[in-house]
């Protein structure tokens, strides 16, 4: 299995998973703040990933890294942001 080619997925969901933890254990007003500021680096280092990652298809060409996913990958980021 070629686990490079969904790494960034892979980077996202562990961190949107830690600011969730941290969002709930911190109990302050300042949580917030933290919290969004956490997320708007993890899509950015999430967009890195997609940027510079190789273009290759995986997992029985189920997974399919090319141009157009690039894209597509991006441009949701930047819309979640």
């Amino acid at each position: 299995m070629n686990w490079e080619i969904a790494l960034p997925e892979l980077v996202l969901t562990c961190c949107g998973m830690a600011v969730l933890i941290i969002g709930v254990l911190m109990k302050k007003q300042s949580s917030a703040m933290i919290c969004s500021m956490l997320v708007l680096g993890a899509f950015l280092v999430t967009a890195i990933l997609v940027l510079a990652a190789a273009q290759n298809s995986g997992y029985n060409g189920l997974f399919t890294l090319d141009p157009l996913a690039v894209f597509v990958k991006i441009r949701d980021l930047v819309a979640g942001i």
